[in-house]
């Protein structure tokens, strides 16, 4: 088969969103937030790119820009 892409939830975790530790701008309208799940890992092309809370080592991804109509 081929690999996969895959995205693993915990559905009961609760956690409050902080712009320090996930933001590039020093500001969300989202902070201080409870929020209900939160992701645990996620997979891309069989292979483990974000873990317990973390990008893993030599991950890169790429920009992509909506097309306009």
């Amino acid at each position: 088969g081929f690999d996969a892409d895959l995205l693993l939830v915990d559905t009961e975790a609760d956690h409050v969103v902080d712009v320090a530790s996930r933001s590039w701008s020093a500001w969300s309208p989202f902070h201080g937030f409870t929020l209900r799940g939160r992701p645990v890992a996620t997979y891309l092309r069989g292979r483990a790119v974000f873990r317990d809370g973390r990008l893993r080592d030599g991950v890169r991804g790429s920009v992509l820009t909506p097309a306009r109509p």
